[in-house]
C-alpha cells in the first residue's frame, strides 16, 4: 500500500524542510481555523471565527490554507476515527432536528405537518408504547418540543 503524504504533491520530508517550525501558540491558532474550517468549508468565516477581523481574514486564511501544517491537519481529521464519525453523525442528527424544528414552528401548513411526523418518528412516537402511556409521551414531547421552540 502507497504510504500517505500530508500535500498532494509534497511528501512530507519536503515540507517540513520548507516550513519553518511553529510555535506552541501558533499551532494552538492553526489548531483552531482547522476545526472551524470543517464546521462549514469557508476559509474566511473560519479565519473570522477564530478571532480575525474581516479586513485581516481573507488574508489569514490564504496563508493558513496552504501551509502544510494545516492541509496535514484537516486531512487528518478528515480521515477520522470511529468516535469522530459518532460525533460526526450526532452533529448530523442535532442539525436534521433543528431544520425539522425550524419547518414545524415557521413553515407553511404542510411543512410543519410533514416536520412534525419526522419529529414524531425521530422520538419513536410512532410505534406504540407497551406500558399504555402514549398519551403521557406524547404530552411529554409536546411540552419538549414547546420548550425548544425559540421565541
Amino acid at each position: 500500500m502507497a504510504e500517505q503524504t500530508s500535500g498532494l504533491f509534497w511528501k512530507d520530508e519536503y515540507a517540513e524542510a520548507v516550513a519553518p517550525e511553529l510555535t506552541p501558540v501558533e499551532k494552538q491558532l492553526r489548531d483552531q481555523f482547522v476545526t472551524e474550517y470543517l464546521r462549514d468549508s469557508d476559509r474566511v468565516q473560519a479565519a473570522i471565527r477564530c478571532g480575525f477581523g474581516r479586513g485581516y481574514a481573507e488574508q489569514y486564511a490564504e496563508q493558513f490554507w496552504y501551509e502544510p501544517y494545516v492541509q496535514r491537519a484537516i486531512a487528518d481529521r478528515q480521515r477520522g476515527t470511529a468516535g469522530d464519525l459518532d460525533s460526526q453523525t450526532s452533529e448530523h442528527k442535532a442539525l436534521v432536528f433543528s431544520v425539522l424544528l425550524q419547518a414545524a414552528q415557521n413553515g407553511p401548513y404542510a411543512s410543519r405537518v410533514a416536520a412534525a411526523r419526522e419529529l414524531n418518528a425521530m422520538h419513536g412516537f410512532t410505534k406504540p408504547d407497551a406500558s399504555g402511556n402514549e398519551e403521557e409521551a406524547m404530552i411529554a414531547a409536546l411540552r419538549e418540543f414547546a420548550q425548544k421552540a425559540p421565541v
